[in-house]
C-alpha cells in the first residue's frame, strides 16, 4: 500500500493506521510512501523523523504547472508543503522557497499567504525561471528593482515558454542580460521560440557571429546545428542570409555534408533565401544530390542556369553528373 502511486492510497493508509494505531512502518515503506506526495501529511504525523524532507521538497518543485492549469499533481504538492510548514519541520527560507519555486501553487502559497515579506533572491529566480507563471508572481512580489543575472536568463531558455518568461522580466525591469553565451545557448535549447525573440531584443548582434560560435561547439550534433541555421536564416535578409548558407560547413571529399542536404530539403520549397540568385543556385547545385537539385529547380522561383551554376554542377562530387548535366 505504501508503494502505491494511486491517489486513493493516502486515504486507505490513513484508515488502516487509524484502525491499527500500533502498527509500525518500516523505513523502506516510509521511503517508498514518500514518493506519493499525498502520503506526506500522514507520514509526518506518524514517523516525521523518517520522511526524506529534501527529496520531498525537490519532488514538489518538479511539478511545474502554470497559473491557468488545475492539475491534480500540483494540488498534491501544495498539501505536502503546507504539512511541512505547519508542523515547523521546515521554514520558508530561501532554500525552501527556491526548491519549490518551479511549482506555481506552492510559490503562490509561500509568497502570498505564508511569508509575503520573503525577499526574492537570484537563487529563487533561477529556480522559478523554468515556469513563466512562477516568474510572473516573483516579478509582482519584487519590492525593489534588482539586477537579473545571466544565470536566470539561461534557466528560462530551456523551457518552451522561455520567451514569455523573458518578456515578463523585461516588462517589469526594463532590461535583461542577453550575453553572447545566452545567445549561443538559446538557439540550441529552443531554436523555434527563442532565437527570433532574442534577436528582437538585441538587434545589434549579427546572427552570423552567434551562428559561428554554435558551429564551433563540438558537443552540438549536426541536426541541431541545421535547426539553428534555419532559425537564423529566418532572421537574416538578403546577402546576409546568402552568406550564412555559403558558410554552412561542407566537405564531400570526406563524405560529410554536416546535414546540409537535409537543411535544404527542410527549406524547400518556399524558405530558401534568395533562391532566384545565381549564388544560391550555385551553392545548391554544387552540394546536393540529383533528387534535391531537381526539387529546387522545379520550384516556382525564377532560377537562371548561368555559366557559374553550370561550373558549380561540374564541381559536384555527390551527384550523378551525367544525369545532372
Amino acid at each position: 500500500m505504501a508503494k502505491s502511486p494511486s491517489p486513493d492510497a493516502p486515504r486507505v493508509l490513513e484508515k488502516t493506521l487509524t484502525r491499527f494505531p500500533g502498527a509500525g512502518m518500516p523505513e523502506e515503506a516510509v521511503q517508498a510512501a514518500s514518493k506519493n506526495l499525498g502520503m506526506i501529511p500522514i507520514l509526518l504525523d506518524r514517523v516525521p523523523g523518517q520522511v526524506p524532507i529534501k527529496e520531498v521538497l525537490e519532488q514538489i518543485g518538479t511539478l511545474e504547472y502554470g497559473e491557468e492549469e488545475e492539475e491534480e499533481e500540483e494540488e498534491k504538492g501544495l498539501p505536502a508543503l503546507k504539512a511541512l510548514l505547519d508542523r515547523q519541520i521546515v521554514s520558508a527560507d530561501e532554500t525552501v522557497i527556491a526548491t519549490v519555486a518551479p511549482n506555481f501553487s506552492t510559490s503562490k502559497y509561500n509568497l502570498i499567504e505564508h511569508k509575503p515579506d520573503a525577499p526574492i533572491t537570484q537563487k529563487i529566480l533561477v529556480r522559478a525561471a523554468s515556469n513563466a507563471s512562477s516568474i510572473k508572481l516573483m516579478m509582482e512580489k519584487l519590492k525593489d528593482l534588482i539586477t537579473i543575472t545571466k544565470e536566470v536568463i539561461l534557466a528560462t531558455i530551456r523551457d518552451w515558454q522561455g520567451a514569455d518568461t523573458i518578456k515578463i522580466i523585461y516588462d517589469r525591469l526594463g532590461s535583461v542580460p542577453i550575453t553572447r553565451n545566452v545567445w549561443k545557448k538559446a538557439p540550441i535549447e529552443n531554436p523555434e521560440f527563442m532565437t527570433g525573440f532574442l534577436f528582437r531584443l538585441q538587434r545589434d548582434l549579427k546572427p552570423r557571429v552567434v551562428w559561428e560560435d554554435i558551429w564551433q561547439d563540438s558537443h552540438t550534433d549536426a541536426e541541431t546545428k541545421a535547426t539553428v541555421t534555419m532559425a537564423f536564416l529566418n532572421l537574416a535578409e538578403g546577402q546576409e542570409a546568402i552568406d550564412l548558407l555559403q558558410a554552412y560547413p561542407y566537405d564531400w571529399e570526406q563524405k560529410e555534408d554536416h546535414g546540409f542536404e537535409n537543411l535544404i530539403q527542410r527549406l524547400l520549397p518556399n524558405d530558401i533565401p534568395s533562391p532566384e540568385t545565381e549564388q544560391v543556385a550555385a551553392i545548391i547545385v554544387e552540394r546536393c544530390s540529383n533528387e534535391v537539385i531537381e526539387k529546387f529547380l522545379n520550384t516556382e522561383h525564377q532560377i537562371s542556369i548561368t555559366d557559374k551554376v553550370m561550373q558549380a554542377a561540374e564541381r559536384n562530387k555527390r551527384a550523378n553528373k551525367e544525369a545532372l548535366l
